[in-house]
């Protein structure tokens, strides 16, 4: 994998069918569920493989400073491909966290009688996660192209590990901006009520906004119009996630809306994200995403769905009254 190609979730990716080590593990599907439903987790389930002996002898014989091999990394991983973990007995689908630092590759030699051990750090390196989905039958059975728009005359949907997202334009919000020639913003909400409350997959617990372009990809630090933009946001933006754009809080970390299993909502206030949006009106950032941050995208298949007609961004504002001076 390399950071030059697009690997969407459906993509096909040539796997080798020799295992090199396996390991059966059990998940109790209860501790799950309320883990899930734990505000403050305090449960890590681990499991170790053994790999076989060949291809840790492969990456003890590349452990060399001195060879381009093992310091030039498209070297390496030329020679090493990745690691793909499948599932061969299993009608559920469980989340690795390949951000975790507990997550090592770790080789085990001996040095004379003493055994030692070097390990991989497989923390934040690049993972793609294939899930395929069927459409067939439902509400999004036409919907089968990505980036493609589809509108449901009546609902609106975000999928994790399908990568199903609703686009957000703000161009009513400029339209009825325009109208007014100044003013302060003392709170914005933006709210999703009505959410369909299935037990079959829960919902986000948390969504975010990601700034996107007009073709619906998305907006990217690649350039030196995107540095501008990202600085005329004045700290209302972060950049996360391979270099997207996404809203920040009032305190600059990332703007998140949680969801309220009691009133199944959504509800956030990006107050000050609102009041730079107004400041920027000449020059308008109208298109954004609603994707899920907990868990990550495409690292589950929690989706949740909602009435169109039932989001909604409040702004609570006042005018400054100009005095002449007498």
């Amino acid at each position: 994998m390399n950071f030059e190609d697009t690997y969407f979730y459906n993509r096909q990716v040539s796997i080798s069918r020799v295992p090199i080590g396996t390991v059966g593990i059990r998940i109790n599907p209860e501790l799950f569920k309320n883990e899930l439903e734990d505000s403050s987790p305090d449960t890590v389930i681990t499991t170790k493989v053994r790999l076989s002996d060949g291809f840790g002898q492969r990456l003890f014989n590349s452990i060399n400073p001195e060879d381009t091999l093992f310091t030039t990394p498209s070297y390496f991983s030329d020679k090493f491909k990745g690691l793909a973990i499948l599932a061969t007995q299993s009608d559920k689908i469980f989340g690795i966290d390949n951000f975790s630092e507990n997550t090592v590759l770790t080789i085990y030699y001996h040095e004379g009688n003493t055994q030692k051990t070097i390990g991989f750090s497989l923390s934040n390196r690049v993972a793609f996660t294939q899930i395929t989905g069927d459409r067939s039958g439902t509400d999004l059975t036409g919907l089968n192209t990505f980036y493609s728009e589809f509108n449901h005359p009546i609902n609106r949907y975000i999928q994790n590990g399908t990568s199903i997202i609703t686009k957000l334009d703000f161009s009513e919000f400029y339209k009825y901006m325009d109208t007014i020639p100044n003013i302060t913003i003392n709170s914005a909400e933006l709210s999703i009520t009505n959410v369909d409350p299935t037990d079959q997959f829960a919902p986000p617990g948390s969504l975010s906004l990601a700034m996107i372009k007009r073709n619906n990809r998305y907006k990217t630090i690649t350039g030196s119009q995107d540095t501008l933009d990202f600085i005329a946001f004045r700290g209302s933006l972060i950049i996360s996630d391979l270099n997207k754009l996404y809203a920040a809080n009032d305190a600059g970390g990332l703007f998140t809306i949680p969801y309220s299993n009691t009133d199944h909502s959504y509800v956030g206030h990006p107050t000050l994200f609102a009041q730079r949006l107004f400041n920027l009106k000449q020059t308008e950032y109208p298109y954004w995403a609603l994707v899920p941050v907990s868990p990550p995208i495409g690292k589950a298949v929690n989706r949740v769905v909602f009435p169109k007609d039932n989001i909604k961004l409040k702004i609570y504002y006042t005018r400054p009254i100009l005095t002449e001076n007498p």
